[in-house]
């Protein structure tokens, strides 16, 4: 629905040039959820729990991209006779097929003189390889992701193919732009009461409680979820019945204890 919403704001920005240029306006919507990250008193949202939610999230929007990859790999029927790659393209089919010799193989049977294809051909399995957590394949973060798009497009821009360059190519952008490999920023929350209680255990230097301890994980599963999804994957912290800034600072008191740094 919302690559609609954008296509409609560019079919009336632009009029007829619509599709054929670049979009005017950026992604706009970011979508969040609380989903497995409000634990504010619930002791059945724990930290494993929050990992959960974003793992689950995670499998539906790569699933979901990996088949608009697909798609558009299909549809790129682009020979590279009326429709040459670009330098920059070239250079990304080989890295591309040495890092996945079986991929580039079955590309090339399939698409001999479409190199377009070719590479989205590989980049849809790259996705996959980012779903199955494939280290050798594995997108680092969407940005690397979105990055191979637009060498594709730029390629397809250059050899005068502006509506492949600007139609379900860049449906599959906005799609990354917004949703990257994550679907929804995480918003966890918790009570400023429970941040003051575990802070002065922290400061005690006694043994932490099973509370304190699960306070304490919240943190190191929102680190490890950003580097396993991107930054915006848990980037929003929610301190409920909040009274003085002290009831935020105790944020990044907690997050250092939780990385051993101490308050």
């Amino acid at each position: 629905i919302l690559p609609r919403v954008y296509r409609y704001v560019d079919d009336a920005l632009q009029g007829a040039d619509a599709g054929k240029n670049p979009p005017i306006v950026k992604p706009f919507v970011r979508v969040g959820t609380w989903v497995g990250g409000d634990r504010d008193g619930n002791p059945y949202v724990t930290a494993s729990v929050t990992k959960r939610a974003v793992a689950i999230a995670s499998e539906h929007v790569l699933r979901g991209l990996e088949a608009s990859a697909e798609r558009v790999a299909r549809s790129m029927t682009v020979d590279a006779q009326t429709t040459p790659p670009s330098p920059a393209l070239t250079a990304l089919w080989q890295r591309l097929a040495v890092a996945d010799e079986e991929g580039a193989n079955d590309a090339l049977t399939k698409a001999p003189s479409e190199p377009h294809k070719q590479a989205m051909s590989l980049i849809a399995r790259r996705i996959a390889a980012t779903r199955a957590r494939n280290a050798d394949l594995a997108y680092h973060d969407p940005d690397g992701l979105a990055a191979e798009l637009r060498i594709v497009q730029a390629s397809l821009v250059d050899a005068d193919a502006g509506r492949q360059a600007y139609g379900s190519l860049q449906t599959l952008l906005w799609q990354v732009e917004t949703f990257g490999f994550h679907l929804a920023e995480l918003e966890v929350r918790q009570h400023s009461a429970v941040h003051a209680k575990v802070l002065a255990e922290c400061a005690s230097g006694e043994p932490l409680s099973p509370q304190a301890e699960e306070v304490l994980e919240v943190f190191r599963a929102m680190a490890q979820i950003q580097r396993r999804y991107g930054l915006r994957a848990a980037g929003r912290y929610i301190v409920s019945f909040t009274q003085s800034a002290q009831d935020l600072a105790a944020v990044y008191r907690l997050a250092r204890y939780a990385v051993g740094e101490g308050g």
